[in-house]
């Protein structure tokens, strides 16, 4: 039988999709993988598998969602900030910033709800960090000093008040004037800073008569001195202008007739981010009767109260509220289970859960189902507790739902065993699927309103969107049975808040909000804060415009290359001065680049170019200016590995710039995508990263001459869900056990202690303590290089081992695979060997300091490779670099592939390979 010899050079294309397998003709299926999973691409080509993470702190709430931003005030003062349920913590070099006595984690409050956390869009100035939402109001958190953070409203107005006390006085008369009491002067006064970057808004108006176009005739105009102003600039009214007449730094001036010029006039503003004419409340005057919601259940709140119970000792008196983490009937028993009847085997998230049963208290609902979770106490394996409710799927035509957990204890006492039956019951939140309002008003539009219903009496209406414009509206109330319900709309001013924000051209940029949702707001030139204008207007004022397009879609995100450009969730616009240099309220121009659209995910800035998640299909594209096209351009850079975005969602971009560039993407379902991307040199290459559990939320900052990858991990430890912060470890290959290869991981050292065997003889015990977040979880350790798996965290965060050790990393395992593409490769036939089955016999591998590698046809049939020489027993194997050759589990098989696999805690880097490969006929 033929055989031939097939090389791989490089493998920097990445791992490609299953739509790629047939393109032999595609020059990146020769540098391409199948399968390319705890493994990343390197730019020159190899392969490596990827460094660990480091254990950094729990998030506050194990059950709500939080983010990672980065905060960079300079190179040498960085933070991650987790921002959670309406709290910020800080992180910095893979430690928490704690309180001044350490005795908690120092926070700050924020008004942000958990499920708005992904929607948030951030810019940073300095040490100000500006960040939006479309229902909150823009809000800075401000750095002051390592603990001293803030979290407040942005004001647009300027920091200097306008002058209070004006007076305005004739101080002298002409001599004989006939008219002295037929004109009235008005003015107003500002305040100015001593460099004259900032100007206050006008006084309020005064006014004295005097005939000033008489000579002798003058006007004294005084007012008190404003804090932080150096200069008062006055302005007269000429012709329904207010022009200026004069500046002093002193507390008055006088007027004898100075002409205003009404080409430098004062400046005003307004509250960009209110609407005249909302919604802002509605009063339920009559809740009506029979207005059921009829619809799924969407929800299950993770609180309960105790409906049944037997009444025997230690069992929970009836109408006891608890909440997740609670023992139930714990006291005094030892042993205590759910009827078996009533356990799920093989839950995903709990391998044991109580069942729950949904009862529709008000109505016919049915098809819903969900459990309860159960944790196991850590320090007594019989005791079991309730963890949390989870909905699996809605049913419908649900109206008042309760979800009952059934529990069935068995309990020992002194005289013996005893047996216990009681119930929690949690309420159910359902989707409002036949009750609609409608809000009838000639001139308004634009409000959403909730009915919140209880017994089929509306109790509560929630203004979801406020609108603009109404003026009397009256309000509708839609159902096929409910009668009597009366609704009394309130209207005033309403926020309408923009949900992108950035900065160009020394301007800080607002866009998007609900109501405006192609309106751009940049504050005055120089500021991030002063959105003041003139009548006339000038090029410094502020600028507020809206986008006129085809399609009213909302501005998702505000990116500064070298023009401003504005991804919308269909088109991406690129903003631009006219006939100037630079933009101003009266010189902007906004061309149309593309019609893909954007998710809302933040983009990522890389070199000249944008990554950002496509609107529709997840796909991620690349946003870069194009000589030739004249504009900026967008191409999708995910195309030949669709397999890893399509069908599924994004929720954070974040991205390293060195030691190597790689983008990092937190898909929906916990897998961390990573992009290495060198578009100068035409490459990119995904690979994916898998651990023990999901990724949830990932962030890169600065800490000293590396960019770090903190990350957001939801992990199962023992019989518990907790979430952690961990920080990626930078890669160490000078020696095995110098690189961690571990995740959720610590660094720590063995004590030594002594015990007492059994026989009454001491023996000497080697401990590594400290690792309370993995309490129950099963752990492998790397001391001093040397690996032991399957340990058991126990003992309030310790595990044993059989020897001492200086340097133990001590976290969970994770496996790199790696799997070659089908051979691509000529035969006498000219079939590139397509048709023919093929067996690999033999493999070589070029690696890099590289030991404890497994190679076989599949992940089903790998195979050890012998790659200890003449290291002692005990000892940490060598890492071997050069060419290495590696007999495969032989087996035919259409592909000619073989796997690469990494599972132990080792460096392991690829740099070729050349396999033998045998045809059959």
């Amino acid at each position: 039988m033929p055989r031939i010899y097939s090389t791989q050079s490089s493998y920097n294309a990445g791992e490609l999709g299953e739509l790629m397998l047939g393109r032999a003709d595609d020059p990146k299926y020769a540098a391409g993988l199948a399968k390319c999973v705890n493994a990343v691409v390197t730019p020159q080509g190899p392969i490596k598998n990827r460094a660990g993470f480091m254990f950094v702190a729990e998030t506050k709430y194990s059950n709500k969602p939080c983010i990672l931003i980065p905060f960079t005030y300079s190179a040498d003062q960085t933070m991650i900030i987790e921002l959670g349920d309406k709290y910020a913590r800080f992180h910095t070099q893979g430690k928490t910033l704690m309180n001044a006595d350490g005795s908690a984690p120092y926070e700050i409050e924020t008004p942000w709800a958990a499920e708005h956390l992904y929607e948030i869009h951030y810019t940073q100035n300095a040490d100000i960090m500006t960040l939006v939402h479309s229902s909150y109001p823009p809000q800075e958190i401000i750095r002051y000093s390592a603990r001293d953070w803030r979290c407040q409203p942005v004001s647009l107005l300027t920091k200097l008040s306008a002058p209070t006390g004006v007076k305005a006085e004739r101080v002298t008369t002409a001599a004989s004037d006939d008219n002295a009491s037929k004109y009235t002067q008005v003015y107003v006064v500002t305040a100015m800073n001593g460099d004259r970057t900032e100007e206050s808004v006008p006084s309020d108006q005064v006014s004295v008569v005097a005939n000033l176009y008489a000579t002798g005739t003058t006007v004294k105009i005084s007012w008190n001195s404003v804090e932080g102003a150096s200069f008062y600039r006055v302005y007269k009214l000429q012709g329904g202008l207010f022009g200026f007449i004069g500046e002093t730094q002193v507390l008055e001036i006088i007027d004898d007739n100075i002409g205003p010029e009404t080409g430098d006039t004062p400046p005003y503003t307004d509250d960009i981010f209110s609407v005249a004419g909302g919604i802002t409340a509605v009063e339920v005057v009559n809740g009506g009767t029979g207005y059921y919601i009829d619809g799924p259940i969407t929800g299950i709140k993770n609180e309960a109260v105790v409906g049944m119970s037997d009444g025997g000792p230690g069992t929970p008196a009836i109408g006891t509220k608890v909440t997740p983490g609670w023992n139930g009937i714990y006291n005094p028993p030892w042993v205590k289970r759910p009827n078996a009847e009533d356990i799920i085997d093989g839950d995903a998230t709990n391998p044991h859960a109580v069942k729950l049963h949904f009862e529709d208290r008000g109505g016919s609902g049915s098809g819903a189902s969900g459990y309860a979770a159960v944790g196991q106490d850590s320090h007594n394996y019989y005791a079991d507790y309730w963890a949390g409710n989870v909905l699996t799927a809605g049913g419908d035509h649900y109206r008042k739902p309760v979800a009952i957990q059934y529990w069935h204890s068995e309990v020992r006492y002194d005289w013996g065993w005893g047996f216990h039956t009681f119930s929690l019951e949690s309420e159910c939140t359902v989707n409002a699927g036949d009750l609609e309002l409608e809000v009838v008003d000639e001139t308004g539009r634009g409000a959403e309103l909730s009915p919140v219903v209880e017994n089929g009496v509306i109790v509560r209406v929630d203004v979801l969107r406020p609108g603009s414009g109404y003026t009397n509206p009256t309000i509708r109330v839609i159902h096929p049975v409910g009668t009597g319900a009366v609704l009394k709309a309130t209207v005033a001013n309403a926020g309408d808040y923009p949900a992108a924000v950035g900065y160009f051209e020394q301007r800080r940029v607002f866009a998007g909000s609900p109501l405006r949702p192609q309106q751009i707001w940049m504050t005055a030139t120089g500021t991030d804060y002063n959105m003041t204008y003139h009548l006339p207007l000038q090029d410094t004022d502020r600028v507020s415009f809206a986008v006129a397009s085809r399609d009213m879609n909302q501005i998702q995100h505000i990116v500064a290359l070298q023009q401003l450009v504005a991804l919308t969730s269909a088109a991406e616009w690129r903003v631009s001065p006219l006939n100037s240099d630079a933009i101003t309220p009266t010189s902007i121009s906004v061309r149309p680049q593309s019609y893909i659209g954007a998710s809302t995910v933040q983009p990522q800035i890389i070199n000249t170019n944008v990554l950002y998640v496509a609107a529709r299909g997840g796909h991620i594209r690349e946003l870069a200016y194009s000589y030739n096209a004249g504009g900026y351009v967008t191409g999708d850079v995910s195309i030949r590995a669709a397999h890893l975005f399509d069908g599924y969602e994004f929720l954070q971009l974040a991205y390293t710039k060195q030691p190597e560039p790689y983008l990092w993407a937190v898909r929906g379902d916990g897998v961390l995508l990573g992009f290495n991307y060198v578009p100068e040199q035409q490459v990119g290459a995904w690979f994916q990263v898998q651990t023990a559990g999901k990724f949830l939320s990932a962030a890169v900052v600065q800490e000293g001459v590396y960019d770090n990858l903190y990350v957001v991990t939801e992990r199962t430890v023992g019989s518990t869900t907790k979430r952690f912060i961990e920080r990626q470890a930078v890669r160490d290959d000078a020696s095995p056990g110098s690189g961690l290869f571990l995740d959720c991981a610590g660094e720590l050292a063995t004590v030594s202690s002594t015990r007492e065997r059994a026989d009454g003889t001491e023996e000497e015990v080697f401990t590594v303590s400290g690792l309370t977040w993995l309490e129950g979880a099963a752990v492998t350790a790397v001391a001093d290089g040397v690996v032991y798996s399957g340990l058991a965290v126990s003992d309030e965060g310790s595990i044993e081992l059989p020897r001492a050790a200086n340097r133990v990393f001590v976290g969970l395992p994770y496996t790199a695979t790696v799997q070659t593409l089908p051979v691509a490769v000529g035969v006498s036939d000219n079939s590139l060997s397509r048709g023919h089955p093929k067996n690999v016999n033999r493999v070589s591998l070029r690696v890099y300091r590289t030991t404890g590698i497994q190679l076989g046809p599949d992940e089903a049939h790998l195979k050890p490779m012998r790659m200890r020489t003449a290291e002692p027993y005990g000892s940490p194997p060598s890492l071997q670099s050069g060419e290495i050759d590696l007999v495969s589990v032989g087996t035919w098989q259409r592909d000619g592939t073989f796997v690469v696999s990494q599972p132990e805690p080792y460096p392991f880097t690829m740099t070729c390979h050349s396999a033998e490969i045998e045809f059959g006929g």
